[in-house]
């Protein structure tokens, strides 16, 4: 990977290059959720591969869990789910970077990431989500505040600017107020996806802005722009499986026999969620 990678989920947004991906793979493992643990060894595609480039898809069984300080009633959801993805990469000869990966697109089913938010939408969690924007995004008065960060260092300054009769915001020191406002936001767009002006997308950057004060704007309850000029949390894109994959890539992942089975009481075929770590997918 390099700063030109492209990585894609139709439910959260896209990153470019390596540091961008790298955080937003640190979502697990990371405050709310556990690593990944692998259920099963993937299958792979590899028939779209060419002379010029490698194309590469994959299907394998994982599982992911809440972890209880931030789960909703400190309970756990263990969420074992069918995710794959598609790869398109080269190879450079290149002794030292022998593999240059261009685009990594993500496929999970449409029930994985509210399954996952809604496990760990509790009190805590909102007060995680407070508590950056309080205090440590410092997002606290009407004062315009620019935020000037280096992409690389991800050191970060500020320069406050007073408006004329400026006013204190009403949650301004008010823990309360605040989680009552994040929590009046809806928990995601059209019971999926969490790109847009939502309590959801909140919990994600507010995560990734305890590290990196570049996630600030998108956490804050009006719309700024960041300092890649892009406003987060506003508004979904909205993008189906359909727009990122091929139809033969989606029924690679829907159809690709696994030496796993979900339970038979599961509404769906791809995901369970459950409280009970002891009950993983059934083995064929």
């Amino acid at each position: 990977m390099d700063n030109k990678t492209l990585q894609r989920y139709h439910l959260t947004g896209e990153w470019v290059g390596i540091d961008a991906i790298t955080e937003y793979l640190s979502a697990y493992g990371g405050d709310f959720a556990s690593n990944l643990e692998r259920l099963s060894m993937p299958t792979i595609n590899m028939s779209q591969t060419t002379n010029e480039e490698c194309v590469l898809w994959n299907i394998g069984a994982a599982r992911v869990y809440s972890k209880p300080e931030f789960s909703t009633n400190n309970e756990p959801k263990y969420i074992d789910f069918m995710g794959g993805g598609a790869f398109r990469f080269k190879i450079t000869g290149d002794p030292e970077r022998p593999i240059y990966l261009t685009n990594w697109d993500i496929w999970v089913p449409d029930e994985f990431i509210p399954a996952l938010f809604g496990a760990i939408d509790s009190d805590a969690t909102a007060e995680f989500v407070c508590d950056e924007i309080l205090n440590f995004c410092n997002n606290s008065s009407d004062d315009s505040e620019s935020i000037s960060c280096s992409s690389k260092s991800k050191k970060c300054t500020r320069s406050l600017k007073k408006k004329k009769g400026g006013k204190k915001k009403k949650y301004k020191g008010k823990m309360a107020k605040c989680i009552s406002r994040l929590k009046s936001l809806p928990a995601n767009d059209d019971g999926f996806w969490i790109d847009g002006d939502s309590r959801h997308c909140r919990i994600l950057h507010g995560f990734y802005a305890r590290t990196n004060q570049e996630h600030c704007p998108h956490v804050t309850f009006e719309k700024e722009l960041d300092v890649h000029d892009k406003c987060k949390c506003c508004e979904s894109k909205k993008l189906r499986a359909e727009d990122v994959f091929s139809a033969e890539q989606l029924e690679f992942f829907k159809s690709t026999v696994l030496p796993y089975e979900l339970p038979s009481e599961s509404s769906n075929p791809y995901i369970q969620v459950y409280s009970d770590g002891s009950q993983p997918m059934i083995l064929n």
